[in-house]
């Protein structure tokens, strides 16, 4: 437990700094870009070290941690080819000269809680599908990593063709494609009488989860000051995380009262009243 908990503080400190300094770096269509292929890298990492840590736990349950000394070999990379960004200064000055910039509450209010829904529903894939799988399939556990791989993978492809449906759209229209995909997913995962059906579903909704990370993060680093990226880009960290920790919480008693699959039922609706919702507040904004 002590080992997961410095796990965790030094995933959220990485992701943090990661999408921060992309946004210093970068703005505009390259900032897009980079934030497209951060979560697209993040899914493909998922694919690579699910599948190396399943092969690895076969020898002995162990060994897939051996996976996180990887980390070692980046800390004399990232002292050489990650420099301090050089922020501009003069520009700074005029800011402060001019009507200062509003801090934007009311979108990231909106944004967390985006991100803590979505988060929350995306978990019962790796929390609930393996029990959900045997019922409908009788699959093994190689079977239902290869469903979850699927997922992941998918939400990689979207993810790195993320500037793309940015080129084109905006952060309205990109939130209503991924939480349609999500609905039309997890739709069909509940009422999926086999196997590749389900599978059909998982890359469906992962279409739609690739799109979401890359537009959370470039929509809250567009509005934000400079002085407070940082702060915001922290506080979605941490709302990711709390929907991850909270899905199994409250996934749980609702699979064993209504059933796995009228849980993803209900996971599907859950998105199409975030479609309207976000279609509505951002109405607003424009």
């Amino acid at each position: 437990m002590l080992g997961r908990a410095f796990l965790g503080i030094s995933v959220a400190g990485v992701m943090t700094i990661a999408t921060t300094l992309i946004a210093d770096y970068y703005s505009g269509p390259a900032r897009a870009q980079f934030l497209g292929l951060q979560a697209g890298f993040m899914g493909l990492g998922g694919v690579l070290f699910l599948s190396v840590g399943g092969f690895l736990a076969d020898e002995n349950w162990r060994s897939p941690f051996l996976i996180y000394l990887m980390a070692l070999v980046f800390i004399p990379f990232t002292a050489v080819f990650i420099p301090e960004p050089q922020r501009n200064q003069s520009k700074t000055a005029t800011n402060a000269t001019n009507i200062p910039q509003q801090f934007p509450t009311s979108i990231v209010v909106f944004t967390y809680s985006i991100a803590l829904i979505t988060q929350i529903v995306f978990y019962l894939i790796p929390t609930q599908l393996p029990f959900y799988l045997k019922q409908i399939a009788n699959a093994s556990p190689s079977q239902s990593g290869l469903a979850i791989a699927l997922l992941t993978l998918f939400s990689a492809i979207s993810s790195i063709l993320y500037r793309q449906f940015k080129a084109r759209l905006g952060f309205t229209a990109i939130y209503g494609i991924a939480f349609v995909n999500m609905a039309l997913g997890y739709g069909l995962i509940s009422w999926a009488i086999n196997y590749t059906v389900v599978l059909i579903g998982l890359a469906i909704a992962g279409l739609g989860l690739g799109l979401l990370m890359p537009n959370m993060n470039l929509c809250l680093t567009s509005v934000t000051p400079d002085a407070f990226r940082g702060r915001v880009v922290s506080g979605i960290t941490t709302f990711f995380f709390l929907g991850q920790f909270l899905s199994p919480l409250l996934s749980q008693p609702l699979s064993y009262s209504v059933g796995l699959g009228a849980t993803y039922g209900l996971a599907a609706g859950l998105m199409l009243i975030l479609t309207g919702a976000i279609l509505v507040v951002f109405w607003r904004w424009r």
